[in-house]
């Protein structure tokens, strides 16, 4: 392996330039380039949280390893959700006097493919119909291919067709194609599957099948219309990542752009009627970006049917929160895209139906 460059931000007794001996490291008080690795280990929260933010003002890709005291714990990780920038952050947890984890923290930043204890994520992708805007499918694709520069060369990537009856299926493999044309026939980084429902479940089915073929450590449900930003699907990863939260879910909401005003107001009267089946804190159970850990899904899937249509997002909510998992909901950027599939005022409907089914244990 190369050496790579590492900069330092400490403060603590830590001797980074003997443990990480086989590179290049340098102790600096403020940022500069050239770096393949930022860590920060400051006993100061304030000024260790203030450098975090200088490193992601001037370089938003690159990994930092994030140094704390457990008793800041807490602390770190509601910062995280306020954090810009793409790269992958690491918190760890301070310990001179057995230095191995933050060894291996290091390693697992710089070199994301090495063999041994890896992080992968499977993303998950429901399609119905998009061949008329099969533009953002493919911009959305594009960007998640991204992913694996920032550090995540361990990720699946599955389009799941919810019984779409137009070409979308064949659009979706001429990009899968296009994919493999373009990368050694061994790559397993960032690849693509399409995988085909029967029948139209009104997004149900595909959660279900989701939750059911998943194996990895992290899994990402995503809206195909490319209505997320890269930077807000990094932070969520960052934020399960750290292993306290076992579902993290963005909220559109209150930073949604372009969207019709009556759909401003039955959200409203959505978010007021399913609140008594949320776990604290969540107010928004829809929006199309949810995080989970791997470990969780399976318990959920046992209590999913594909009768809850559009309701499904809710359900799985809702499932959590009689679980006792640990939900956090964070605000992200979000688009709306003409060529929607719902029907305002008929889905809402059903979606008030399923409200009460849900609250009732049907």
């Amino acid at each position: 392996m190369n050496r790579k460059r590492i900069g330092v931000f400490g403060n603590s007794n830590m001797d980074y330039k003997k443990s990480l001996a086989l590179n290049e490291i340098q102790n600096l008080d403020q940022v500069e380039f050239g770096f393949d690795l930022y860590i920060i280990d400051l006993i100061d929260m304030k000024e260790s949280i203030q450098t975090l933010n200088d490193i992601r003002n001037v370089v938003e890709d690159i990994p930092v390893l994030w140094v704390i005291d457990p008793l800041q714990a807490d602390e770190a990780l509601e910062h995280l959700k306020s954090m810009n920038g793409k790269g992958r952050i690491k918190i760890e947890y301070r310990n001179a006097y057995d230095p191995q984890a933050l060894m291996q923290a290091v390693a697992l930043l710089i070199y994301p493919d090495l063999p041994t204890k890896r992080m992968t994520m499977d993303l998950f992708i429901p399609i119905f119909n998009e061949a008329h805007r099969i533009k953002y499918v493919r911009e959305f694709a594009v960007k998640l291919r991204k992913l694996n520069a920032l550090g995540y060369p361990y990720i699946s990537i599955y389009f799941i067709d919810d019984g779409s009856n137009d070409d979308s299926n064949s659009f979706i493999n001429d990009m899968i194609d296009a994919y493999h044309e373009e990368n050694d026939a061994v790559d397993f980084k960032v690849a693509f599957h399409l995988i085909p429902l029967h029948e139209n479940t009104r997004k149900a089915g595909t959660y279900m099948e989701a939750f059911r073929i998943a194996t990895s450590d992290i899994i990402i449900f995503a809206d195909a219309d490319n209505a997320f930003n890269l930077d807000d699907i990094s932070k969520l990863i960052n934020i399960i990542e750290q292993g306290y939260y076992d579902i993290v879910i963005g909220t559109k909401d209150k930073t949604a752009e372009d969207r019709p005003f009556i759909r401003d107001v039955i959200s409203t009267i959505k978010r007021i009627m399913t609140k008594p089946l949320l776990p604290k804190g969540v107010t928004d159970s829809q929006t199309g970006l949810k995080l989970f850990r791997g470990s969780v899904v399976k318990h959920i899937l046992s209590q999913l049917d594909t009768k809850y249509g559009l309701a499904i997002d809710l359900k799985i909510i809702h499932v959590s929160k009689r679980l006792n998992l640990r939900v956090l909901e964070v605000p992200v950027y979000f688009k709306d895209r003409e060529g929607s599939h719902i029907d305002v005022l008929v889905d809402s409907v059903k979606f008030v139906k399923n409200i009460i089914k849900i609250a009732i244990g049907m």
